[in-house]
């Protein structure tokens, strides 16, 4: 008797190298101040393998009026953005980098491994000066990588003014900008439900009134009836009485 050991899909694909973007945005939203980046031109800073680039050619044509001429057949050194294995590889090439510094900058790298979507980090510190710590050993950790770090943006004016000093952003950089994150406050309360109330209907629906003093008329069809042996086209007629009941009629064509 043959046995089968059946498995997912996502079982063999590998684990998946991102956290949970819910996750991220439920810690974006705990503390008071936020901070995001972007990795510069992130999947153009990896490097295809010499022996991986075949799977990447393309026909280019130089000259698309002289169909005489041949196209040319280029391929890919660098990781292509948009196709569905991308993420895969910017995530791993990523978390490799990250690894080579988590003895030097632990704290860093955990908030950076738990934070980072795609090429973007989101994070909400609960001070500046925590804030300012990731920032810095961020742009060191990723510039190791050749990957730069820009597009700055926080509420804060205090980190903003902070990051100035260390050098990381510049009034000149056209990128970054400031935003203001709202603390809603979040309150439970208890209460009875509700009685459902009847919306009130028209007088016409609850007051005596003689039948078919509202109606709608329809037609179905058509329908062939056998009169004496003879096949007949009907159609049914069908009014709809909003008092009393539905009643039907046959009607043949005029």
């Amino acid at each position: 008797m043959r046995s089968f050991i059946t498995k997912k899909l996502s079982n063999c694909l590998g684990p998946n190298l991102y956290p949970e973007i819910f996750d991220i945005l439920l810690r974006f939203r705990l503390n008071a101040i936020t901070f995001t980046a972007d990795m510069k031109q992130a999947f153009l800073q990896i490097m295809l393998n010499e022996e991986d680039r075949d799977v990447t050619k393309f026909l280019f044509s130089n000259d698309p009026f002289d169909e005489s001429q041949l196209p040319s057949v280029y391929r890919f050194t660098r990781v292509l953005f948009g196709i569905s294995s991308s993420p895969f590889l910017l995530s791993a090439t990523v978390k490799h980098h990250l690894k080579k510094h988590l003895e030097k900058y632990t704290d860093t790298v955990n908030f950076l491994n738990e934070n980072i979507y795609v090429d973007d980090i989101i994070g909400s510190p609960p001070f500046v000066n925590q804030a300012l710590t990731i920032t810095l050993e961020a742009t060191k950790i990723f510039g190791d990588a050749s990957i730069s770090l820009h597009k700055w943006q926080t509420n804060s004016k205090s980190l903003h003014k902070a990051s100035q000093d260390k050098g990381v952003i510049s009034d000149e950089n056209p990128h970054f900008e400031t935003f203001e994150k709202i603390i809603c406050p979040t309150k439970k309360y208890l209460a009875k439900p509700l009685d459902e109330i009847t919306s009130p209907l028209p007088s016409d629906r609850i007051n005596q009134t003689p039948a078919f003093s509202v109606c709608g008329l329809d037609f179905a069809g058509p329908l062939y009836v056998n009169n004496f042996g003879e096949l007949q086209k009907s159609y049914i007629v069908l009014f709809t009485c909003g008092v009393s009941r539905i009643h039907l009629e046959f009607g043949v064509p005029i």
